[in-house]
């Protein structure tokens, strides 16, 4: 995203990995309205809703829950999943995963 006119002309540091500070530079200069993530625990969410300038943050378990509630996807497969991810991303003790998960057996 550097080499657009309306974003810096090298990677500013915000204490993210790469890949999040790319996104987000990309995310303000598009102004988007919603950027999705898979972090909402910890600093880096913190981080990362310090230095979006306006879009909503969708972390990646809840878009899937949405999803199921509206119909796009079964309860069951947002249910596999997220239990599928949630190893690779540390999910497995997250209050915040366990309500969503809660959530959807309602």
């Amino acid at each position: 995203p550097y080499e657009r006119g309306d974003t810096p002309e090298s990677r500013p540091t915000f204490g993210l990995d790469d890949g999040e500070t790319d996104g987000i530079v990309l995310a303000n200069a598009l102004d988007v309205d919603g950027f999705l993530t898979d972090e909402f625990g910890g600093t880096n969410f913190a981080l990362i809703h310090a230095v979006l300038q306006g879009p909503r943050i969708v972390p990646t378990p809840r878009l899937l829950c949405d999803y199921a509630r509206n119909d796009h996807m079964t309860h069951e497969e947002a249910r596999t999943l997220i239990e599928t991810i949630s190893p690779h991303r540390s999910w497995e003790n997250s209050p915040y995963v366990t309500q969503l998960l809660q959530h959807l057996d309602a």
